[in-house]
């Protein structure tokens, strides 16, 4: 049965109390029963993200990099705030009223971010190096505070996390003095602990400072890459030699959505082939011939071009950067984005074939990989920025998810009025699959299911519902009704649920 079916469950039960008025029919309309859920791939990675971060500070399991100081691409840094851009999403355009599951998620992935395993590598880059800056001739008097000047590309994720946060939950948590403190404490170092605190009001202000002192041309992300509000991704003096910069790029500039999307087939082209239902991103010295032969013959059919484009390369050795890039990952957000949904879905096909999916307690993940291609140029690198964030961003989020959150941020009058559930969090091996306020229906939809398959009892509360008539429906059935008076009052439920879908729908009748 698919994940999106309402299933009956046999063993869920209900504890429930009130009175039957006669206002609601014993079975639910079918005009209800259509519950919108999660995939049970959606609720793996919402768990695998939960996993990660809760484990014991310290631990970093799944989460190693390439590069042992998290300076690369790959770093704790990225991983975290893709997944708390994959939490937002699910969120806004998922299950807005699944504020209990989303918002202690988010606290704990922001938890993360201030360890110092995350940002500590800064003091050893505020160096700088002949890599970045070739006219150095010594080396820059360092400073660990990740915050006073340069790193865009940890400051700015941590801004966005902060501002996604007070955005989603209309909570001022990291306004409040001392909510962002980095503790630079290394053992046999210096004269003792420094401690440079900030909130997210004082840390916004640093980052426009550091857009004025630029005349608007961005900000420092490391000496001399560059990040510019303009186009959201470093330049620097390395090549790119893959689609993934450029894809990243695009993904992320939610407030030019529409050029991004006219130039996704022209980035695309060569680089992005498609394999029966699945879509393969190609390497680059393929992508290129592909380029060329489609130039030369334009009318050429493109598995032929492709076919072609392999056996002209065969013989060229891959050329690969130091450190590989976060390739699928960045190409698949950037799909989920803008591009075509048919590329998007190829694209996750591709991933369940050949990245090698995971499971464990309950989450989904895809485990490191690292050689690039296999002898038929499949694409089988998988870093942990993609087996944990990327390619979970791009099933929890919807084409265009940023740009519309961008544009239609949640006002704090709507968190504050809109109905949502509490009681129900991931730490209780209970999966939230739905969690939506149809307001044109005037109905609650909501779902759980354990992770583990075992019987669990959770206590949902239903908020914010408007003043009327309600009829409560389990898998179907009218088990209770319920008015609410006055703004404020709620709906309570206890339930036992297990590893089948338990569904609530909870439908209004005004009052006359």
């Amino acid at each position: 049965m698919s994940q999106t079916q309402t299933k009956s469950v046999a063993d869920a039960q209900i504890t429930l109390s009130g009175r039957i008025n006669g206002l609601f029919p014993p079975q639910l309309p079918p005009a209800y029963t259509n519950l919108t859920k999660l995939t049970r791939e959606q609720a793996g990675h919402i768990r695998h993200i939960h996993n990660i971060v809760s484990q014991i500070d310290g631990e970093w399991r799944f989460m190693g990099t390439q590069e042992p100081g998290q300076e690369w691409l790959d770093g704790y840094r990225y991983q975290l705030a893709t997944m708390a851009y994959a939490i937002a999403a699910a969120q806004y355009h998922r299950m807005p009223a699944a504020r209990s599951v989303f918002k202690p998620l988010m606290g704990r992935i922001i938890h993360k971010m201030l360890r110092r395993e995350v940002w500590g590598y800064w003091f050893l880059t505020s160096h700088s190096g002949s890599l970045v800056d070739p006219d150095l001739k010594e080396l820059r008097k360092p400073w660990a505070d990740p915050i006073c000047r340069e790193n865009i590309m940890y400051s700015g994720h941590l801004l966005l996390m902060t501002a996604l946060y007070a955005m989603l939950f209309d909570d001022d948590k990291y306004e409040q003095p001392d909510s962002l403190v980095f503790n630079w404490n290394p053992v046999y170092w210096g004269f003792g602990p420094e401690r440079y605190s900030y909130n997210r009001s004082t840390l916004q202000e640093q980052s426009s400072r550091r857009w004025k002192q630029t005349d608007g041309l961005g900000s420092a992300a490391s000496q001399i890459w560059c990040f510019s509000p303009a186009t959201s991704f470093p330049y620097s003096p390395v090549d790119a030699l893959d689609i993934g910069f450029p894809a990243w790029a695009a993904a992320h500039m939610a407030w030019n959505v529409e050029q991004m999307e006219d130039l996704y087939n022209s980035m695309a082209h060569g680089y992005l082939s498609k394999i029966g239902d699945r879509v393969n991103i190609n390497p680059d010295k393929v992508a290129r011939a592909i380029r060329k032969l489609s130039a030369e013959n334009p009318t050429t059919d493109a598995a032929e071009i492709h076919a072609k484009a392999r056996a002209l390369t065969a013989k060229e050795a891959h050329t690969y950067p130091s450190f590989m890039h976060p390739v699928f990952g960045w190409v698949i957000e950037w799909a989920a984005e803008i591009g075509p949904p048919e590329d998007l879905n190829g694209l996750l096909k591709h991933a369940d074939q050949f990245l090698g999916p995971k499971w464990l307690d309950g989450g989904l993940y895809y485990p490191r990989h690292d050689v690039q291609y296999d002898e038929n140029d499949n694409h089988v690198y998988v870093e942990p920025f993609t087996g944990n964030a990327g390619i979970a961003y791009a099933r929890l989020t919807v084409k265009r998810g940023q740009a519309t959150m961008w544009d239609k941020p949640w006002t704090r009058e709507h968190v504050g009025t809109m109905p949502w559930i509490d009681g129900v969090g991931l730490d209780s091996g209970v999966d939230t699959l739905s969690g939506v306020w149809d307001e044109g229906k005037g109905a609650m939809f909501a779902s759980f299911r354990t992770w583990h398959g075992e019987p669990a009892r959770i206590n949902p509360v239903f908020n914010m519902l408007p003043i009327g008539h309600y009829g409560i429906y389990i898998n179907g059935n009218l088990n209770r009704e319920n008015v609410i008076r006055a703004s404020g009052e709620s709906i309570s439920v206890s339930l036992d649920v297990s590893g089948s879908d338990t569904d609530v729908v909870i439908v209004r009748q005004s009052i006359n």
